[in-house]
């Protein structure tokens, strides 16, 4: 017998709510409004969960994760097979793609009204839209235009693998190291928004100094583009590999062996 009864119940005044209150902005029930979250350490909050998701808790995510599994795998099959496939069968799964999109970013909306604050606040939940919105937009362009750019495939495919893989979180063996993946995330935004700055600020520096550089040898100089300089400072941040700038480091060019100098001396 759990101890706490009508804890799960929603608030009896909801059946007075218009149908868009109800649509847009439902009454949650007790179980949410918890703010102690060691409550779900004790037996009496592991009981709750597992009534809540043994009695329909299970039934909505199996739902909605089939859904989701017809919404990503109809753009999946197009981006993957669209050589082999005709283009009427190609219509009708981008259609599926953008219905079931468009059905997935309606409930995403509802979570946004719901609780702005606390859905903004999570990091997953950009995944979310991040995985939902280049999809319908991809479908749609390719609908009207019969294609569409092949990176605008590529991040939409990924995104799309991404969501997939987050889906897999309630079977046990792969939810523990998701659960731990998220936490991390959510912990290291700060420093990977300071390392995105530090990729900034050398790539800002070395784009000034070196863009109207030429190679001697192959006349590429990635840093001419200001775009190219932030890859170039990132492949020489993660890998310690100072190839992209070796063309003008020289006894000669004192600038240039200071900036790396202070570049990997700053990092490592």
């Amino acid at each position: 017998m759990f101890p706490l009864p009508y804890f799960v119940t929603y608030y009896e005044t909801e059946e007075n709510d218009s149908f868009l209150k109800k649509l847009f902005k439902p009454r949650p029930s007790h179980f949410i409004d918890i703010e102690d979250s060691n409550f779900h350490d004790t037996w009496n909050g592991e009981a709750l969960i597992n009534f809540k998701w043994n009695t329909f808790g299970k039934k909505y995510y199996f739902a909605i994760w089939m859904i989701y599994l017809v919404f990503f795998g109809s753009f999946i099959i197009v981006a993957t097979l669209s050589d082999y496939i005709s283009w009427p069968c190609q219509k009708i799964l981008l259609i599926i793609t953008t219905v079931l999109g468009f059905w997935h970013l309606f409930f995403e909306i509802r979570n946004i009204t719901f609780s702005y604050k606390k859905y903004f606040s999570s990091l997953w939940s950009y995944l979310d839209l991040g995985a939902i919105i280049p999809a319908i937009v991809t479908s749609i362009s390719w609908l009207i235009n019969g294609s569409v750019p092949t990176g605008a495939i590529t991040f939409t495919t990924l995104l799309l693998e991404l969501k997939f893989i987050i889906y897999l979180r309630f079977i046990r063996y792969f939810g523990i190291y998701l659960a731990m993946i998220m936490n991390t995330a959510d912990k290291v935004v700060a420093f990977l928004i300071l390392f995105g700055l530090i990729i900034l600020a050398f790539a800002h520096s070395l784009h000034l100094l070196l863009r109207s550089e030429i190679f001697q040898d192959s006349g590429i100089n990635m840093f001419t583009q200001f775009g190219s300089s932030i890859l170039a400072a990132y492949y020489m941040m993660v890998t310690g590999d100072s190839t992209p700038v070796s063309e003008w480091v020289s006894n000669e060019n004192i600038i240039i062996m200071a900036l790396m100098m202070f570049f990997f001396h700053f990092l490592y």
